[in-house]
């Protein structure tokens, strides 16, 4: 176990160092923020230990976190701590049923809880430690441990985290605050603050590594300055990494959505096809409206050297066409003029012609398989099923829709897919921003309520699957023998 010089000068010497007249710790509550593998987990475990054994007796603190998964990761570094320590291990037991660390010589004892607020309700905690506030998915938890503390003595809350993606949340809130705090001391004497993150004025470059040094302060322990700018390097190229690095290298609070397309990159993927398409295999991405927005259906063509061409239509209710152009401010009915969008009579999409347009679609390529987002569309899906296509359903979830979107992305940026300059999949390529959950998954999202992205996903639907049939026909290793 190595305590970094962050953790005490940043951390311990402040908030266990200033003292009140009285003798007591100066600051009842704590935010520190810093990217990640800057050793948080460790601090936590050191702090946990100090207060079971060095701050009187009948100490009751807890390490909380959004889930147990997220608990389980401090208890058992702090368990691991305990029990490699010979000295340690003679003082505290290791429950590890309960999630438990227990002091019999001091009657002090500390666990790990989530999510439930109840957990919190009851119990009177001396220390409290908050991990990756950012994650917790709303305040209750935090409210309830906040006050827990009243009768002690000299209670703590420290929060340590990451960086967010979320403006509303209490992780931002205590974030702003500790900002204010910073500013001026004397605006919450009992709250401490420390933020690693850097500037997003414009005054600091993002890819110099002065920068990266600045706000890591574990760079060169905890992790290499080589593999740092290996990082950065793939996030200044892939915009679907960029805000992921931002956040967790460099503590810069980001959007969960992002620009994602480059719009010169899209631009020179406009060649049309190399051949004609009647009577090439091809997979169809589908994403249909329910009633009244635009239905898409992109077929997608795999060429040698793991290229692709696309081919598009589009269909929308032609009494809202000129609806569209006002608040879209798109030329709906030039693109209907020029046959990039087939106008379906009425106010309502009519499936039926889309299941005409694929049908008779079909008899001139050769469909291996249709890819659709079955909301709302299941009648259309059994019909072309009956009319011998194989269809299956397609999830707009992060799961379903992660690896065709960084394809996508890698194709575009690649050069090797050719759209043919298609002006309606174009503006939606134009419209799309990506969405990055915990686990670095992506998924389109739209920039703004007026734009359409439907293009965009039914091509990320064929993309994906063609990814599943490449895995499916990918022939099964060769055994081999293992000598030994």
């Amino acid at each position: 176990m190595q305590m970094l010089e962050w953790h005490k000068q940043d951390v311990i010497e402040p908030l266990y160092g200033w003292r009140t007249d009285d003798g007591l710790r100066r600051y009842r509550l704590a935010y520190i923020e810093v990217p990640k593998k800057n050793a948080k987990s460790t601090l936590l475990s050191c702090l946990s230990i100090w207060h079971l054994l060095m701050e009187g007796e009948g100490e009751l603190g807890c390490i909380a976190a959004k889930d147990r998964n997220q608990a389980a990761i401090i208890f058992d570094e702090t368990a691991a701590m305990v029990k490699r320590s010979p000295e340690l291990a003679a003082s505290l037991e290791v429950v590890d049923s309960r999630k438990t660390i227990v002091c019999q010589q001091t009657g002090s004892s500390m666990r790990v809880i989530s999510r439930d607020a109840g957990a919190a309700e009851g119990p009177s905690y001396s220390f409290v430690f908050c991990d990756e506030l950012h994650a917790w998915p709303d305040r209750r938890l935090f409210e309830a441990l906040r006050y827990s503390g009243r009768s002690r003595r000299e209670p703590l809350l420290a929060t340590i985290s990451t960086a967010g993606d979320r403006r509303d949340t209490i992780c931002w809130e205590q974030h702003e605050y500790a900002e204010q705090v910073a500013a001026d001391p004397n605006y919450d004497p009992r709250f401490y603050g420390k933020i690693f993150g850097a500037k997003t004025d414009g005054s600091e470059d993002y890819f110099d590594p002065a920068v990266w040094r600045r706000v890591n302060p574990g760079m060169g322990i905890t992790m290499t300055e080589e593999s740092f700018a290996a990082d950065a390097r793939e996030a200044k190229n892939k915009a679907t990494k960029l805000n992921g690095w931002l956040r967790y290298s460099l503590g810069v609070w980001t959007e969960s959505s992002q620009r994602w397309l480059d719009p010169e990159k899209w631009a020179a993927c406009s060649r049309p096809p190399a051949s004609p398409f009647a009577g090439r295999k091809c997979i169809l991405g589908m994403d249909l409206s329910k009633s009244t927005d635009l239905s898409a259906m992109v077929a997608l063509y795999p060429c040698e050297g793991d290229e692709f061409e696309v081919d598009a239509m589009f269909w929308a209710p032609r009494d809202l066409i000129m609806e569209r152009e006002r608040t879209d401010r798109q030329p709906f009915q030039h693109w209907v003029n020029q046959g990039y969008i087939t106008a379906t009579d009425g106010n309502i999409i009519d499936h039926s012609k889309i299941r005409e347009y694929v049908l008779e679609y079909a008899k001139q390529h050769e469909v291996e398989h249709v890819y659709m987002d079955l909301t709302g569309a299941v009648q259309l899906a059994v019909e072309l099923q009956g009319a011998g296509l194989q269809v299956s359903g397609w999830s707009q979830g992060f799961r379903g829709m992660s690896s065709g979107t960084k394809r996508l992305e890698s194709l575009v940026l690649q050069n090797r897919i050719r759209h043919g300059g298609n002006p309606v999949l174009s503006w939606m390529a134009a419209n799309v921003t990506v969405e990055t959950n915990a686990f670095e998954d992506v998924r389109p999202v739209k920039k703004k309520s007026t734009g359409r992205i439907d293009g965009i996903v039914a091509l990320i639907f064929a993309l994906g699957g063609w990814e599943t049939s490449q895995m499916k026909n990918k022939p099964a290793a060769e055994p081999s023998i293992l000598i030994l």
